[in-house]
């Protein structure tokens, strides 16, 4: 048996590195997608940064109010008035309620779920247009039926040939003449 001479081809091999390098690279930053707490600890992570350097970060302030409720009479009038005086006011800091947006598997089941719909409207509106079509070859056929079949239609057929006749008759007179 002879022994065959294999040859390796570098420049192959090494694209086939390359693919197969950007392959894992690309698998790798899809599982390493960014959620929605990530960026909240590093939008900490850069407020507190932004703190160091000299910004100044002041919250909403609200007053609870404390009221005294006093009701007088008036002998002379006959009325009675009611007056609400403040006694006190507590100032409460409004913190900012976070939302946190839907995960990237709810994201997709809900992209995949208008998808379903928009499918199904297309089809009703497939189905819809192809019966419009029908309905619109239908009328169209009955429209050149009841045409051939008009009386009107008759009549003139009779006329033209009457015309037709007419015009044979005066030919022929004209070649007897000759």
């Amino acid at each position: 048996m002879e022994q065959e001479d294999h040859k390796i081809d570098f420049k192959r091999m090494i694209m086939v590195g390359i693919l197969w390098l950007a392959f894992v690279i690309g698998i790798m930053f899809a599982m390493a997608s960014c959620s929605a707490e990530r960026h909240l600890k590093k939008a900490d992570k850069h407020i507190k940064k932004a703190i160091e350097k000299g910004a100044v970060i002041t919250p909403d302030t609200l007053y609870k109010y404390i009221y005294r409720t006093d009701t007088l009479y008036d002998v002379k009038t006959d009325t009675y008035t009611i007056t609400n005086t403040i006694v006190d006011s507590i100032p409460y800091l409004v913190t900012e309620k976070v939302y946190v947006p839907m995960s990237r598997q709810e994201r997709l089941k809900y992209r995949d779920s208008l998808d379903h719909i928009r499918r199904l409207y297309k089809l009703q509106n497939e189905r819809l247009k192809e019966a419009q079509k029908q309905k619109t070859k239908q009328v169209k056929q009955e429209q050149k039926t009841e045409r051939k079949n008009s009386p009107a239609r008759v009549i003139r057929n009779l006329l033209w040939l009457l015309v037709v006749l007419s015009v044979i008759y005066v030919v022929i007179k004209f070649y007897r003449k000759l």
